[in-house]
Order: C-alpha cells, then sequence, then structure tokens
C-alpha cells in the first residue's frame, strides 16, 4: 500500500510538470511565430531582435561559447534564449526579456522563471537596460557562475 501511494505521488508530480510544460512550450511556440529569425550574428546565429544579435555578438567578441534557443533537459523543456557553460560544463541559461510591458510575455517570462528557479538552475536574466553596457553586465554575470569570459 506505501509504494502504491508513493508511486501515485511521484506519478502525479510528473504529470504535473508535463503539464505546466506543455503550458510553457504553447508560449513559447506563439512567442516564435511572432517573432521569426530574421537576425544574422557574426557567428552565423539567427535570432529574433536586434537585442539578441547584441548579447550573441558579444559572446562571440569575447570568446564565451554559447547555444541559441537549445532545449533544456528539465520536465518543462523550455527553450531559453541561450545557453552558456561554466569551467566544469555545466548549463547557464541567459534569458533576455526585452517585452516587459507586454501582460501575455510577463506571463510567459514569470513562469519560466519560476520553473528554472524550481529547478535550481541556473539562471541570468538580461533587460533592455543591460544592453546599455554589455561588456560589464554580461562579464560580471557570467564570472559569478564560472563561466570563462575573453578568452581565446
Amino acid at each position: 500500500m506505501t509504494l502504491r501511494k508513493l508511486l501515485q505521488f511521484y506519478a502525479a508530480s510528473y504529470t504535473r510538470g508535463v503539464e505546466r510544460g506543455e503550458e510553457l512550450r504553447l508560449l513559447d511556440d506563439d512567442f516564435r511565430l511572432q517573432y521569426p529569425r530574421r537576425h544574422l550574428c557574426v557567428d552565423g546565429h539567427q535570432v529574433r531582435s536586434l537585442s539578441e544579435q547584441a548579447i550573441d555578438d558579444w559572446f562571440s567578441r569575447n570568446h564565451v561559447y554559447h547555444e541559441y534557443e537549445r532545449l533544456t533537459n528539465i520536465p518543462e523543456q523550455m527553450i531559453p534564449d541561450f545557453t552558456v557553460y561554466t569551467l566544469d560544463h555545466r548549463p547557464v541559461f541567459i534569458e533576455f526579456w526585452g517585452l516587459l510591458d507586454d501582460p501575455v510575455y510577463k506571463t510567459r517570462r514569470l513562469k519560466k522563471s519560476e520553473a528554472y528557479h524550481r529547478h535550481r538552475c541556473k539562471l541570468t536574466e538580461i533587460y533592455p537596460d543591460d544592453l546599455k553596457n554589455l561588456d560589464f553586465t554580461l562579464s560580471k554575470k557570467l564570472r559569478d557562475f564560472g563561466v570563462s569570459v575573453g578568452r581565446a
């Protein structure tokens, strides 16, 4: 009897995670349809905004290995804007939150941030004001997580 309850508990928890992931995936799919990849970066990545292009190009200039919109391995199957890696090869997810006045986007941002936190993921969030000084902002945020910056 105890084993059955334990299995039901974990099955319900897993199901809730999958449902949350489906909800986030629907929000992400809608966002990706609204904002196609139209901006070409120096490393060949195609991104959805000039702000993401500035961030991607900063990574390239500063020799930071990065991936654009790489699927995470957490149950919600989220897709962060960027993924970089620590010196011991652990992922650090980077989200650029550019549409702060849009209520649907705000819901998406809050759900994604909560999921990252719930799974204890390393997350760096970048906002439009951070773009004014990417050298300082990104260097500090990434070094705080143990990501190598500025080495060839």
